[in-house]
């Protein structure tokens, strides 16, 4: 999945919503990525039925977002 954005959309989220509802978002991701993270530990090591792979792509898609608000406020 391709998630690049024209900047031009980016000056226009932070101009419309708000540079402090973009921080909000960039916690919410960042506590996304927190949990992924942990859960691919988990996964890792046998402690939770989640196959492995699926552990591992639910922390590249938490990566992905949280990068997306990263440049976005950056």
């Amino acid at each position: 999945m391709n998630r690049t954005k024209d900047p031009i959309e980016y000056v226009w989220l932070v101009d419309h919503a708000g540079k402090e509802y973009c921080l909000r978002q960039l916690a919410e991701e960042c506590s996304e990525l927190t949990k992924a993270s942990l859960k691919l530990i988990r996964a890792n090591n046998g402690e939770t039925p989640l196959p492995q792979p699926i552990a591992w792509d639910a922390l590249v898609e938490e990566l992905a977002d949280t990068q997306v608000m990263l440049d976005l406020i950056v």
